[in-house]
């Protein structure tokens, strides 16, 4: 009787071993398959941002095409980097113009004889583009017109930043017009942005000067960055102003907290 289980149980116990290699394969397979798709869903992107002043060293140049009129200019950029593990989708960049100006003398006194440090005032919320969305191809301010709808469509379309590529978008001219005829040539600095998107101000609340903070932040459609925030703190002018000279004309700070709003209510000129 022995000798007929022996066989018997010997079966079983390979079809047992087999039941359980094939079992934990298939597990395993299972568990590998299972970690990947949690790995691809913990992949994001992580975006670097700061303020790039390269352009500062070259001056860009346009004329009008009848030649009365003729602009020279530099550019303060932000550098947005994707240093994540997945593409960053649908980039836009918005930048806040604040200062610490008072409409009011009450205002101005409240913040004196107060213990609390002031807040800056928002005066404007922008958008920027992004310097692969800009032509290029043209230096005749006459054909930089962004009136067409689908051309400024373009120019501040959302973009995306592939892992370890970088993107810029234009922040700050600083520009000198100068007019056939008149030796005193207008200096002016502007940011670039939906509400300005020439290289000639045409808006009044988007021109800078000494005091007043830009605040830098990107949003993606799977990520946001961290804010930046730039002060000026003087005049900019394109002749003297470089790369080696920014730290005399702008201060990387903080990014301070706001009193209230005030865009639209009054001209920043």
């Amino acid at each position: 009787m022995n000798s007929l289980w022996t066989p018997i149980l010997s079966i079983a116990t390979l079809l047992t071993l087999f039941v359980y290699i094939f079992y934990f394969k298939e597990t395993r397979k299972q568990t590998k398959a299972l970690q990947n798709q949690v790995d691809e869903l913990l992949k994001k992107p992580e975006l670097g941002v700061e303020f790039d002043y390269s352009k500062l060293d070259y001056a860009n140049s346009v004329s009008s095409m009848a030649g009365g009129m003729s602009i020279v200019y530099k550019t303060v950029r932000v550098k947005v980097t994707n240093i994540g593990k997945a593409t960053a989708e649908e980039c836009v960049a918005k930048a806040e113009i604040m200062d610490y100006q008072y409409t009011t003398f009450k205002e101005a006194k409240d913040v004196l004889l107060s213990n609390k440090n002031p807040l800056p005032n928002l005066l404007e919320t922008v958008t920027l583009h992004w310097t692969r969305n800009l032509d290029t191809s043209t230096t005749m301010l006459d054909e930089i017109d962004y009136s067409n709808e689908d051309k400024f469509e373009r120019l501040f379309k959302p973009i995306n930043i592939a892992v370890n590529d970088y993107e810029f978008a234009d922040l700050i001219i600083i520009g000198k017009e100068k007019l056939l005829g008149n030796e005193k040539p207008e200096r002016y600095a502007i940011v670039r942005c939906n509400l300005n998107p020439n290289i000639k101000p045409n808006n009044d609340n988007l021109r800078v000067k000494g005091g007043y903070i830009i605040k830098v932040i990107i949003y993606c459609r799977n990520a946001t960055s961290k804010s930046l925030c730039i002060q000026l703190k003087r005049g900019l002018s394109s002749d003297e102003i470089s790369s080696g000279n920014k730290d005399v004309y702008f201060k990387e700070i903080e990014c301070p907290k706001i009193a209230r709003e005030q865009s639209h209510h009054r001209s920043l000129g």
